[in-house]
């Protein structure tokens, strides 16, 4: 069986059901802002293969060195970029003034030189850039899951868009 074929069989139930979770969330929320990641069990799959047939710009993957963990990302939910004397503190005042969901992880870094000229296939990543995926498939061993990350009250205006996005995952 070919993996698009593979990616067939995992995507339509666990879609539904990340689409009803998605819905179920959005009409339950508080006023008050939170960051989450609303997951659902999908059979595991390589998370490169699952990556190259995301149809998002932002696309990433980690892997811990010693980790059986994988996570591949797609699609953007927020991002914080630019230098990093303005970002690091305000991407930690945005995380204090919300509920914030344990699992869900901002995926970034920071230029090692911040002082020198950078390239121009580095430009627009700026001197720090720290992207929370849209979605994210995660293979820890024999185990995978589907993950949706959802800010509000932002993503309560954007419903209709989200789960178009997950029509396309």
């Amino acid at each position: 069986m070919s993996f698009s074929n593979a990616l067939a069989d995992v995507d339509a139930a666990p879609k539904c059901a990340l689409a009803r979770r998605v819905r179920r969330t959005v009409a339950a929320a508080s006023e008050g802002p939170a960051l989450l990641q609303l997951t659902v069990p999908v059979a595991p799959a390589d998370p490169l293969a699952w990556l190259d047939a995301q149809p998002f710009g932002e696309k990433g993957f980690w892997a811990g060195r010693g980790s059986a963990t994988e996570r591949a990302f797609a699609g953007m939910a927020d991002l914080r970029c630019g230098p990093a004397r303005d970002v690091l503190p305000a991407l930690q005042a945005h995380l204090a003034r919300q509920r914030v969901d344990d699992a869900a992880r901002y995926f970034g870094g920071l230029r090692f030189d911040a002082e020198n000229a950078t390239e121009s296939t580095w430009r627009p990543f700026a001197s720090c850039r720290f992207v929370l995926p849209r979605f994210a498939f995660e293979r820890r061993g024999d185990d995978a899951a589907l993950a949706c990350h959802l800010t509000f009250p932002r993503d309560a205006e954007r419903l209709d868009e989200v789960l178009t996005q997950i029509e396309r995952l």
